[in-house]
């Protein structure tokens, strides 16, 4: 009885599931557009105009088939009576406006309103504006991105590269690498591989000027008609007057520390909290002034550039000029005498000195604090209104010009780009800089990108006297040398200095170049008996003899014992020693005269190639290979080792052969070589190599992917003849068409996983389970990289638990066909041109047997249960008796397990709170490490990386082991708590200490907690302190440490404390140190402490030597356990490290 019920209970479930499968899904109603009628009224005299508005208006838009929508809208003004109306489209609302303002009724309405309620504008009417208030934000189309053209050092994507409109106003990258700008009425995402494209009607938006702004919610803010519009993912929102904005159309944007939005207009400006707008009105010479631009400086203070903005009609001549400040008190214009710039001003910046810098029209005002120096054309400045400015990494300043390009000073000069120079248009609007540190502008003819600070060519143009630039290499003092066909030239970073014949060279051709122990250097042309030696002052002829004028050959080497090897094709090898010339051949067992390049390995054997052999030579005898021992090809011609001392040759046919000393590897064009004479081979300092192709370009190769760099990319040409890296880690290639010194980017790509089909499609899912009886699976993915093009892209994936070697593809799809059952995880990463690896986006696949094997599995396991449960009571009565005994032996230690247990699961909860990786910041290298002095502590360390910050935060919490472990994880759920309200450092930490004052438990229990943070594109820092020890600041300048120097009470231990933060910018190559007080405090065995002297002097002595951030962390650790020696450790140690990369 009881089965049948419950199979009844199944038949009855299994009916529902199917009637819920099957039952049609109910079509969502699109969201429609809502629009706002506000009407301006006498706060007093609400209710009468209320009646009013019944009587007179609402039979109007019922004529226009009007009816106000029951949600209520957000607060407005006292003086504003507003409703809401729902229309089915934004082209609906505008349609029905125009309708409702050409009927001569409501126009009549308006008027007598405006008479009855004293509130009339200059027409009559009563102040009144039918505005949008919410509209669905619809991708109106996706296409993918161009590659487009590159013109100099400039590439530039148009509207035939999926640009939805040619003009570029405003430009903003967003928290997730992403490019936002708008143009002509419409708002545009860019992710390098898909133009998205949002449509606002071009009646919504403004369409001249269109910056745009990325609050803390990450929501876009950009001006609109009659006021602003926000778009947080899903809606655009408009904000007007009607909300408090001061009116006017808005020309600039600015978020301040505190997290409130400014917005400047030709009316004033308004400020937003996140609940209410405050409006501001500048005046000059009582007459209202309009703002274009805004900036806060490193104090805090708010400065307005005042003028109408360069395209308004009418704008010029109107006498508006100068600036106007707000101190967080008080906003004033500043009088003539009291400002730093006597001109109008259309834009502002501040760059990493502090200095000011105002744009005006053919004017540029530089202010440093105490003085004004104005620029203009004649220092070589860009004419015409400058209305953008941005900073690159490199401190180089970028100014805008609305009609005449732009113009970059690098503080000492200005170098002015224009259409001449490869921008698609003159007119610039916009400048920013992303995080990849590419300076982008927007213009009227399109959306460009500055290469020139990854790519910078020379040419015969830029002084050289040849374009055939054979060889490369550095000298001591970091000057570049070339070896071109038209002489030796020398590059000290400022000028091209051409050394020939003249100057004492054996002759002109200067194409191969070696530098020798004492930093002479060597240079011979491609073939002939003459070479020329110079020692940094002279140079010296010398010559192999007439009777060896060798044909074309390749590079010279210079060995461990200084002596000077010549390929000498067909004459072999000329070897000289310092006193004169000698010769290796055939005659000297050499298996092939025909040698035309040369290399020296790791144990000091001299390699050979050219013609058919490949010969080693041990300073006594030869040892050769040739295709019969697994030579993969005919006629070397280049050689060189790498880090595992393998050995690697290139041909004139493209191809490489790799010998690790038991066999060779050939890699062709099927591995992802190019057609072409390989001239050089280069293993730079990531363990990458690098091959020049004459023909065809650059390729690297990492061990599992190739990527490649050409022309299209920047190349001056493909027809490469040397590489070489610099001690700054450029990489500077020599090719027929001159020089180029190029900047692989370090940041990696994004990927994600689009779709997983199997049965059917299941979307981008994390996990998936399938049976066994669906035979094929395929992943389907997606890289974005703004220096890769997609088809570029390169993926590695696997399948863990199928394969763990991971596999290469240039497509954007895999596929498994009958997979074993199993659980497994599917991993891929995308791989930019840079070789550049993204993180892993991962699914875990769960592969079961189909649903009839489980069944049928399911009842054998039931009947092998049941036989094991009969069986396992007499085997267990056997036990109990045993069991028993040895229970009390092993209680003891049971609890002693249970409690070091639970003090390591404390310990890895502690942990966990901490971060298990630094940060991936572009332009710095951080790190941090904790060491408990017990399982558990009190010391913990934080990253926030928010808005363009990065927050770095130390906590010492009182006491030691589970004392100040329970207070740790208390705290650090209130920190994260704050952190979200954002705020200044100051504000922060005064909440903090609210908070924890009012739970402390005891009089014992406090917070010592130190906090810096970094504006990261500014590398401005600020630091508060509640009582933990100073930091200390490298300062790479001076080379000195300083301790940066903050006090208050520790947290929660006095309510009200004001807590007070300090500023300084960071230098390029500066250290901030945190450490908590058990560095210092550390104590040996004659009770004496490291002390603070000792851990500033070994901060400074590991950043004179340049260590990044971990390896200094472990030199100050384990000089502190070094100075411990036997003690045990008696308090938790935390350091954390900030470095600014040189």
């Amino acid at each position: 009885m009881e089965r049948s019920a419950r199979q009844a209970c199944y038949l009855i479930f299994g009916v529902m599931v199917l009637s819920l499968l099957s039952a049609p899904i109910p079509a969502t109603a699109e969201e429609p557009t809502l629009a706002r009628l506000a009407f301006w009224v006498p706060p007093e005299r609400m209710e009468e105009f209320e009646i009013a508005y019944e009587e007179q208006v609402v039979p109007l838009l019922e004529k226009q088939g009007l009816e106000a929508s029951s949600e209520r809208g957000r607060a407005t003004m006292d003086s504003v009576f507003s409703r809401l109306f729902p229309f089915e489209t934004l082209d609906d609302f505008f349609a029905c406006w125009y309708s409702l303002w050409s009927d001569p009724a409501w126009r009549s309405v308006l008027e007598r309103l405006g008479t009855d309620f004293l509130t009339s504008d200059p027409n009559g009417f009563i102040r009144c504006e039918f505005t949008p208030y919410r509209c669905p934000a619809v991708a109106e189309r996706s296409v993918p991105a161009g590659a487009g053209i590159r013109r100099e050092e400039w590439r530039t994507v148009g509207v035939q590269d999926g640009l939805s409109s040619p003009s570029v106003n405003g430009i903003l990258p967003d928290h997730n690498g992403h490019l936002w700008f708008t143009g002509r009425g419409k708002i545009t995402r860019y992710d390098g591989e898909t133009f998205v494209s949002f449509s606002t009607s071009d009646t919504l938006t403004n369409n001249v000027n269109e910056p745009i702004l990325l609050d803390r919610d990450g929501r876009l803010w950009f001006p609109g008609l009659g006021g602003l519009i926000r778009y947080d993912g899903e809606h655009f929102v408009t904000f007007t007057a009607a909300d408090g904005l001061a009116g006017g159309l808005a020309r600039c944007l600015w978020l301040d520390r505190s997290g409130h939005l400014w917005f400047g207009s030709d009316m004033g400006v308004t400020r937003y909290d996140g609940e209410t707008f405050q409006a501001f009105t500048t005046r000059y010479d009582q007459t209202a002034v309009g703002v274009s631009s805004i900036i806060e400086d490193l104090k805090g203070v708010l400065w307005f550039g005042l003028g109408r903005y360069p395209y308004d009609p009418g704008h010029e001549g109107d006498g508006m000029k100068g600036v106007a400040q707000y101190d967080g008190k008080t906003f004033r214009v500043l009088t003539d005498q009291e400002s730093p710039v006597d001109h109008v001003v259309y834009s502002m910046l501040q760059d990493h000195l502090g200095n000011l810098w105002f744009g005006g029209e053919g004017r540029l005002t530089r202010y440093d604090g105490e003085r004004s120096e104005t620029f203009t054309i004649r220092d070589n400045l860009v004419g015409g209104p400058i209305v953008a400015m941005g900073e690159d990494r490199d401190g180089r300043l970028w100014f805008g010009s609305g009609l005449q390009g732009i113009s970059r000073f690098d503080g000492k000069k200005f170098t002015t780009f224009t259409t001449e120079s490869g921008l698609p248009d003159n007119q610039l609007r916009s400048i920013v800089v992303d995080g990849d540190g590419y300076v982008w502008v927007g213009t009227h003819a399109g959306l460009s990108r500055y290469e020139g600070g990854h790519w910078i060519t020379f040419s015969p143009h830029d002084g050289l006297p040849s374009p055939y630039v054979f060889s490369v290499l550095q000298d001591s003092i970091g000057t570049m040398w070339f070896g071109t066909h038209g002489g030796l030239v020398r590059y000290d970073g400022e000028e091209l200095v051409t050394f020939t014949s003249k100057d004492g060279l054996a002759e002109d051709p200067a194409d191969y170049l070696a530098r020798d122990l004492e930093g002479n250097l060597w240079i011979k042309g491609v073939g002939g008996a003459k070479v020329s030696y110079y020692n940094g002052e002279t140079f010296r002829a010398l010559s192999f003899g007439d009777h060896l004028e060798t044909n074309f050959v390749f590079n010279q080497v210079v060995d461990r014992n200084g002596h000077v090897w010549f390929p000498a094709n067909p004459f072999g090898v000329v070897r000289y020693d310092g006193h004169q010339f000698s010769t290796l051949s055939i005659e000297d067992d050499l298996l092939d005269n025909r040698v035309v390049c040369l290399a020296e390995d790791q144990a000091g054997n001299i390699w050979f190639g050219g013609g058919g052999v490949v010969s080693k030579y041990d300073g006594e005898t030869f040892t050769s290979f040739t295709r019969t021992d697994g030579l993969g090809f005919f006629g070397t011609t280049t050689i060189a080792e790498d880090y595992q001392g393998r050995m690697w040759f290139g041909n004139a046919r493209g191809a490489i052969t790799r010998y690790d000393g038991n066999g060779f590897e050939t890699y062709t064009a099927e591995d992802g070589l190019k057609p072409g004479i390989v001239t050089a081979i280069l293993m730079d300092r990531r363990g990458h190599l690098w091959f020049g192709i004459h023909g065809g370009g650059i390729v690297r190769y990492d061990s599992l992917v190739f990527q490649d760099l050409h022309q299209r990319d920047g190349l001056v040409s493909d027809t490469v003849q040397d590489i070489f890296q610099d001690r700054d880690g450029d990489f500077w290639i020599t090719t027929d068409g001159g020089i180029t010194r190029y900047t692989p980017s370090a940041i990696p790509p994004a990927v994600r996983l689009k779709e997983v089909i199997a049965d059917r499609s299941y979307g981008a899912v994390g996990e998936l389970v399938l049976p066994s009886s669906q035979h094929l699976i395929q992943f389907i993915f997606q890289g974005r990289s703004f220096s890769t093009p997609p088809d570029r892209m390169v993926y590695v994936y696997r399948l863990r638990g199928y394969e763990e070697e991971w596999q290469s593809t240039r497509q954007t799809e895999v596929r498994y066909a009958d997979l074993p059952i199993g659980d497994y995880v599917f991993q891929v990463k995308a791989v930019d041109r840079d070789l550049n690896y993204s993180e892993p986006v991962e699914l875990v696949l769960t592969v079961h047997p189909p649903y009839g094997r489980i069944a049928l599995i399911g009842g054998l396991g039931l009947a092998l249960v049941g036989l094991v449960l009969v069986s396992g009571v007499a085997i267990r009565r056997r036990r109990a008796f045993l069991h028993e005994q040895q229970a009390r032996f092993q209680a003891q230690e049971q609890l002693n397990q249970e409690l070091e247990e639970e003090l390591q699961t404390a310990h890895d909860m502690q942990m966990g709170l901490m971060p298990m990786d630094s940060p991936h910041v572009e332009g710095f290298d951080i790190a941090g490490r904790c060491l408990p002095a017990n399982h558990v502590g009190g010391d913990f360390f934080q990253y926030f990386l928010q808005n363009g910050r990065l927050s770095i935060c130390l906590t010492d919490v009182t006491g030691h082991a589970m004392e100040a472990a329970i207070p740790v994880v208390m705290f650090n759920g209130i920190l994260e708590s704050q952190m979200e309200l954002g705020g200044s450092l100051e504000d922060l930490l005064a909440r903090l200490n609210r908070s924890l004052h009012r739970t402390r438990v005891d009089n014992r229990t406090y917070v010592c907690f130190c906090m810096g943070e970094l504006d990261i594109a500014g590398r401005r820092f600020r630091l508060t302190n509640a009582a933990c020890p100073y930091p200390f600041h490298f300062l790479a300048a001076t080379g000195e440490v300083k301790e940066m120097q903050v006090d208050a009470y520790p947290l929660g231990v006095r309510d009200g404390t004001v807590y007070t933060a300090i500023e300084m910018m960071l230098e390029l190559g500066d250290r901030v140190v945190f450490c908590s007080d058990g560095i210092a405090e550390s104590t040996n065995v004659q009770e004496e402490m490291f002390g603070f002297e000792r851990t500033a002097e070994t901060i400074r002595a590991g950043c004179v030597e340049d260590l990044s951030a971990e390896a200094l962390i472990d030199r100050l650790i384990g000089a502190v356990q070094g100075f411990a020696g036997d003690v045990p450790q008696g308090d938790d140690m935390t350091v954390v490290v900030l470095k600014v990369e040189k």
